[in-house]
């Protein structure tokens, strides 16, 4: 069996699910995966029961300095002597990414990026040379890799990411009437998932029309709070959620409601589509709009435009029967395309062809000179106020959208 690292540690998030899968998926296949970080570990992990299971199978890396080179290299010298290879995720940590361009050749190497952001994609084109194969979790990045960053063709490659749709039951959704029941679920954070944009779609359904469930934590909670105060008990703030609990928690509720700017994947959507709850999304180009289609599965809408969210909304609450179909239609596209077994066999068919056609890529560098590459171009962009960003970042997103 093939030993494989996963660069990431046993904490709540999309990168460490991402393992998960993996780690089940690909064990049919003949290759094992665990998870792998420099010391120390998170606290978190260490003390909160829902990685107890996690820590069984994964290395924390003893290191012999507290600085990013002596854990980079210690890392280094680990994998070369327990693993044959390992999948690199981008902004992982900057010292896991940094040690693909250190291990030596006979380490297969498979980088996943998660992220459509400039950040992301630069970070990767530093580390591109030295994988042999880049696995993107969306069309939308494998495209905007290959035509603005130099990536080829033949080793990038589109993968989604996977749930594991046993957890969501087999039963067909069954009509529902009543007050429709809203969900908005995971980081509540505005820049990138636009949870303040929730505001305009309460004030636009309307008082007494929709109740609005809000499951997650993030550091705009308190603002968001604040703004959706006046609704009263039609706002239920949930916290956290574990994962066991997301299947239940959203097959309690009718339509799922994902406002971001911009999206590397959306792994909410996909457990939403499983549970039955009806994606109204933002339609961002190459990322949602192969997850949702448009009238079937679930609703898009321009990012930003919470007037079209509002009329989805509104369409899905006075025609039920048309909300039960879509619910179900959403149940059987999760399962047929995004399910853990199906997206591992496209991670096991990209191992083994690198592993039988083994690309070319640069000679490692010398692992004694170990040091982190320079961000080219993040510092200016940390000069632009965050409020303009999100702007042009919209505008762009939504002309992009109306070209296709």
């Amino acid at each position: 069996m093939k030993r494989f690292a996963a660069f990431s540690t046993p904490l709540l998030g999309g990168m460490h699910m991402v393992t998960r899968s993996l780690r089940k998926g690909l064990a049919p296949h003949g290759i094992e995966v665990r998870w792998v970080c420099p010391a120390p570990v998170p606290e978190q992990s260490l003390h909160d029961p829902v990685y107890a299971e996690d820590l069984s199978w994964g290395d924390v890396v003893p290191t012999d300095g507290a600085d990013d080179a002596s854990r980079g290299r210690c890392l280094t010298r680990y994998i070369e002597q327990n693993y044959d290879g390992v999948f690199a995720h981008v902004f992982g940590g900057p010292i896991e990414m940094n040690t693909c361009r250190y291990l030596p050749e006979k380490i297969l190497r498979i980088m996943v990026v998660h992220l459509n952001s400039l950040a992301t994609y630069e970070f990767a084109a530093h580390i591109r040379n030295y994988v042999h194969c880049t696995s993107c979790v969306s069309p939308r990045i494998r495209d905007d890799l290959v035509s603005k960053y130099g990536f080829a063709p033949d080793r990038t490659v589109s993968i989604p990411n996977s749930i594991d749709v046993s957890a969501y039951g087999n039963g067909p959704r069954t009509r529902r009437d009543g007050v429709l029941r809203l969900i908005s679920l995971g980081r509540i954070e505005d820049t990138q998932k636009g949870v303040f944009w929730l505001e305009d779609l309460l004030r636009g359904i309307g008082p007494g029309k929709a109740t609005l469930t809000v499951a997650g934590y993030g550091p705009a909670l308190p603002e968001l709070r604040r703004r959706l105060a006046p609704w009263g008990h039609a706002v239920t703030f949930r916290g956290r959620v574990e994962p066991p609990d997301v299947p239940a928690l959203l097959a309690e509720h009718d339509v799922f409601i994902f406002p971001s700017r911009y999206e590397g994947f959306g792994i909410t959507l996909i457990e939403a589509m499983a549970a039955g709850c009806v994606p109204v999304s933002s339609r961002i180009r190459g990322v949602t709009d192969t997850i949702i289609e448009h009238g079937k599965t679930g609703f898009l809408f321009p990012v930003g435009e919470m007037g079209d969210a509002v009329s989805a909304v509104r369409k899905l609450d006075s025609d039920r029967d048309l909300l039960c179909r879509m619910a179900n239609e959403a149940r059987e596209r999760s399962r047929d395309r995004f399910s853990t077994e199906k997206v591992s066999d496209q991670y096991a068919e990209s191992v083994m062809h690198v592993l039988v056609n083994r690309p070319t890529i640069a000679k490692p560098l010398p692992l004694e000179e170990w040091k982190l590459p320079s961000r080219f171009g993040a510092r200016m962009r940390g000069l632009i106020p965050v409020w303009i960003k999100s702007i042009l970042r919209r505008r762009l997103e939504n002309a992009a959208s109306m070209r296709i």
